[in-house]
């Protein structure tokens, strides 16, 4: 694939921001190139909650602006892509013991539904004790003294970042995956230095976005614009359980902190999240620890008539949140809004944010950058429907796996084992995290990719041991 060195703009950051900002600027006819140094979505992007949803949480923040703009860009994302997007019903259960009271939650329900208006995903309501535990008859029943059902989203995070790129290649934009930024210069032009398959390449654009996440702050130090850091990243790890939840996914309250902590189901497991703690170390070390593990699993377990040990634990994941700096106190207030900050003429952070709101932000930032190239910006993508290709459901990847893979190779951008059982299928979630067909992937790729003996073993090598250090945390939590 040819690359214009001298793009209209170019992109630093390959997760669900930076591949919207890209959708939103090649759908309106601008030469756009997106750099990233993993994967698409390998990043916060694909370690959410799986999510798409008006953030009900944040209504006892204020943020109810923020709400609004969620809840109309969830209506969009079930209607333009059905098929990565759903409805999914919630019951939040109410014990004696939480600080929001049903009252409390009464009130909350309705201004979730207002701020809907017509776009909200059904009906908010509160429902009796018997209800709940008719719907969810693992919850336990010592102490609920009322119950509220709700709807939401229920997304597949990666896909729908790796499908939003390759609709905006269709329109024109580049994407270079695994080819990190070496250097960052603005004045007096733009200057960007990436590393592409082992060889040093320079791109001159007229304008580059900061995209980068978690990683915002490494690429602002290489402009010397600013030593100040901008992001407060805070760390949030998942369970992936046995099945839990059957239809409804759970909003608990926990004991410990009064955080919020989802249980949602997917197709034979449970994820469940998130934590919100501060992080201060390189986002390339992010994981779940012991006693993040720990935190969910007696949560889980106070809520719910089971007992966990390892092996009910599939997976863990974690990311952190590229959070706005700010003077709260706690995670938990800190904003989750977005920030586009212009350091230069030429030169803008985009921070923050919430994988909901992706479009309406890249829409804000590509009416900024338009303004910048001096082109009108018109049409808007509110309507723009995902194509749906040829393996549109987690089961269809999985009963035509080497299909599916090599599909992934030509066309979704996949380059590594992981890229393809992490991200492109559910293989890493389920009971096994996709052991038992990694040889099979691997000569796929070995194929495809003209891989020698030698790396096909190092990647087999690597994935092997990112599922066997992933499982020692695990055992470490109940030991």
């Amino acid at each position: 694939m040819q690359f214009n060195n001298s793009p209209d703009v170019l992109i630093i950051g390959g997760g669900i921001n930076g591949i919207g900002i890209a959708r939103e600027l090649a759908f309106r006819g601008v030469s756009v190139v997106v750099v990233e140094k993993g994967d698409l979505c390998s990043g916060t992007s694909s370690q959410s909650s799986k999510l798409v949803h008006g953030g009900i949480r944040y209504l006892e923040h204020g943020d109810f602006g923020l709400v609004a703009d969620a809840c109309r860009e969830r209506f969009f994302l079930t209607q333009n892509a059905p098929h990565l997007v759903s409805v999914q019903p919630f019951i939040l259960p109410i014990y004696n013991t939480d600080k929001r009271r049903p009252w409390m939650i009464r009130i909350g329900l309705f201004l979730y539904e207002l701020l809907a208006l017509h776009r909200r995903l059904g009906h908010n309501h509160m429902i009796s004790v018997s209800k709940a535990l008719q719907t969810e008859p693992l919850l336990r029943s010592e102490g609920l003294v009322g119950a509220a059902e709700y709807f939401d989203g229920k997304m597949d995070d990666s896909r729908l970042g790796i499908e939003m790129a390759m609709q905006a290649r269709e329109m024109g934009a580049k994407f270079l995956t695994h080819t990190p930024v070496i250097g960052c210069h603005i004045a007096p032009n733009p200057e960007v230095n990436v590393l592409t398959d082992g060889t040093e390449r320079t791109f001159t654009p007229r304008i580059v976005i900061n995209a980068a996440g978690p990683w915002a702050d490494s690429i602002l130090g290489m402009t010397g614009i600013s030593k100040t850091p901008l992001l407060k990243p805070t760390l949030g790890i998942h369970l992936v359980t046995r099945p839990l939840a059957l239809t409804h996914a759970l909003l608990i309250s926990a004991a410990s902190d009064n955080r919020v902590i989802f249980v949602i189901p997917h197709d034979g497991y449970s994820i469940v999240g998130t934590t919100d703690t501060p992080f201060d170390r390189s986002p390339d070390t992010a994981a779940a620890g012991v006693s993040d593990i720990q935190y969910l699993v007696a949560e889980v377990q106070r809520v719910f008539n089971v007992s966990l040990g390892p092996s009910d634990i599939y997976a863990t994941f974690a990311g952190l949140r590229p959070l706005l700096r700010s003077s709260a106190t706690t995670t938990a207030a800190m904003s989750r809004d977005h920030a586009l900050i212009r350091h230069t003429a030429n030169f803008m952070s985009i921070v923050g944010g919430k994988y909901t709101t992706f479009r309406s932000m890249a829409e804000e930032v590509a009416t900024a950058i338009m303004m910048g190239l001096d082109r009108p910006f018109s049409g808007t993508t509110r309507g723009l429907h995902l194509p749906v290709g040829p393996f549109p459901t987690p089961e269809t990847r999985r009963r035509s796996v080497v299909d599916s893979a090599r599909y992934c190779i030509r066309n979704e951008f996949a380059r590594h084992l992981s890229d393809f059982l992490r991200r492109r299928t559910d293989y890493f979630f389920r009971q096994g995290n996709g052991l038992e067909v990694v040889e099979l992937v691997a000569d796929v790729f070995a194929s495809e990719l003209g891989w020698s003996i030698d790396e096909k073993v190092r990647e087999l090598s690597s994935y092997r041991q990112s599922i066997g250090d992933m499982h020692q945390q695990i055992y470490d939590a109940f030991n």
